[in-house]
Order: C-alpha cells, then sequence, then structure tokens
C-alpha cells in the first residue's frame, strides 16, 4: 500500500506541475476545470462528463456542483482550446531538435476482415493482443 501511495503522490506532483506550465495564461475557473477534467479522465477512463464528476477527489463539494461545474465550462463559448493549444508547443519545442527521433508505433492498424490488400501481414492488435491481418 505504501509504494501505491507514493507512486500516486509522485504522478500526483508530476500532473500538477505540468498542469501549471499549460494553464499559465489561463483564468482561474479555466484551469480548474484543466485540472479536473485531466484528473477525471485519468481516474476514471472515459470521456462522460457524469464519470468524471464522480472521480474526482475533492468532497468537500457535492456531486451536483462539481456536475454543473464542469458541464457549464464545457458549453461556454471560450478561447481555452486555443490558449491550450498555443501553450503546448512552447512547452515541447525545445525538446524537439533536427536529429530527435520520432517514432512511430503502426502495428495497431487491424484490418481482421480484409483478405487481398497491398502489402498486408500479420500483426499484433494492441488493443486485444492477438495476432490479426494489418499494417
Amino acid at each position: 500500500m505504501l509504494k501505491r501511495t507514493a507512486l500516486m503522490e509522485s504522478i500526483s506532483s508530476n500532473l500538477h506541475s505540468f498542469l501549471k506550465k499549460i494553464g499559465n495564461n489561463l483564468s482561474l475557473p479555466d484551469k480548474k476545470f484543466l485540472r479536473d477534467s485531466t484528473i477525471g479522465l485519468i481516474r476514471c477512463g472515459k470521456p462522460i462528463v457524469c464519470q468524471l464528476a464522480r472521480q474526482l477527489p475533492n468532497q468537500r463539494t457535492s456531486f451536483l456542483s462539481r456536475l454543473d461545474r464542469l458541464e457549464a465550462h464545457l458549453v461556454k463559448d471560450s478561447n481555452f482550446d486555443n490558449k491550450v493549444k498555443c501553450a503546448l508547443p512552447r512547452l515541447w519545442l525545445p525538446f524537439i531538435q533536427d536529429d530527435t527521433p520520432i517514432i512511430l508505433d503502426l502495428s495497431d492498424i487491424a484490418k481482421p476482415f480484409a483478405k487481398k490488400m497491398d502489402y498486408l501481414a500479420t500483426v499484433r492488435d494492441g488493443s486485444t493482443g492477438e495476432l490479426v491481418n494489418g499494417y
């Protein structure tokens, strides 16, 4: 149990420092939405607002108020997406040089029903772990 707690603390710390860098130019409600939606998505694994709101660790607020806050932010007409998109290149471009390798994993392109396609081969489907036709 101790290792799991230490791992969660490490992930939480790294996630919060990453989100601070992304949300530098965001307003306080936008920062809260970015934090809550990211944490909820990681814990839940599905982009369903009701399930995201259930997985948020803040138990001081009721479920309905968390749900209302997430839904209100989603329907709000703002340039939240553009601000986040502008922050990401500023954060990641210093790490990419001319000789930086970019690795693409093409093994997950499964075509299980394909019979006659150019360069068709047996590949491992990353979702199921089975060997199927694909690229």
